[in-house]
């Protein structure tokens, strides 16, 4: 297994200094989810127009990009805004595919009030399917990920029914499926076949994230599900600092994570 993590916790670098922490706390990789004030990835330099030289240092430090974690949701009820969506997604599997990246993160959004359940399903799925059928052309990986009213197993699997691709999967984030009351291995019975990213974060399941191995995830348990299907992808540090100020520097979280977690993987 591999460590990476998402920009989330250094908000405050620049594309340069993200890279050169990363390689000096020896990380295996980085998933990118802003750069300073931007969250449209599509709109970040280092990976559009100036791509071949951001290749070229993550290359020379042994990097890899880990994740591209878009901003899409499905949920919406105006097909207008699922259009802008499904063409965000597009235009990261775009940035993924340039840096040899496997997976896409997308959400599958909050479910709107007054509006039947299966109903709410059909069109996300069918928005969704569209991004994947995209990604499949171009052998990047989509992964939806256990995030707000989709934190549990049992509704992701919702999608994996309705859509059959290899590309198609899920993003773990193991603190909210737990947050919203699945347990461990419920979670992991519906989706040990769709893994292809996990977020690792700490805390005590009330939003107060702390260092890991300082609150109740059970970090050891997960690692070992993980090793019993063989998973070789990335653990990534989501410390959401971006959204949550209070939390400590990336220069103490970050280093923290690797040190952590190599004893473990």
């Amino acid at each position: 297994m591999k460590l990476s993590f998402s920009t989330l916790a250094c908000p405050e670098w620049d594309f340069k200094k993200i890279i050169d922490r990363a390689k000096e706390y020896g990380y295996d990789g980085i998933e990118i989810r802003g750069v300073l004030k931007e969250l449209d990835l599509a709109k970040v330099p280092e990976l559009n127009e100036y791509a071949e030289n951001t290749k070229e240092i993550l290359n020379k430090y042994n990097l890899e990009i880990s994740c591209i974690a878009s901003s899409c949701i499905f949920t919406n009820p105006d097909p207008k805004e699922r259009k802008k969506n499904i063409e965000m997604g597009i235009s990261h599997i775009e940035i993924a595919k340039r840096f040899n990246c496997n997976v896409v993160r997308v959400f599958v959004g909050r479910l709107p009030k007054d509006i039947e359940f299966e109903k709410v399903i059909d069109y996300a799925a069918e928005s969704i399917r569209e991004v994947v059928e995209y990604a499949e052309k171009k052998q990047v990986k989509i992964g939806i990920e256990t995030h707000d009213d989709f934190c549990k197993g049992e509704r992701l699997n919702l999608f994996f029914q309705r859509i059959k691709s290899e590309y198609f999967g899920c993003v773990w984030d193991v603190y909210n499926s737990l947050y919203e009351g699945d347990k461990l291995t419920e979670t992991f019975e519906f989706i040990k076949d769709k893994i292809f990213h996990l977020h690792i974060k700490d805390g005590d399941f009330d939003r107060g994230y702390k260092l890991l191995g300082e609150g109740k995830l059970p970090i050891k348990e997960i690692i070992d599900l993980l090793k019993e299907i063989n998973y070789k992808g990335y653990l990534s540090f989501e410390y959401e600092k971006r959204w949550h100020p209070n939390l400590l520097p990336p220069e103490v979280s970050l280093p923290h994570y690797v040190e952590f977690m190599r004893k473990l993987i």
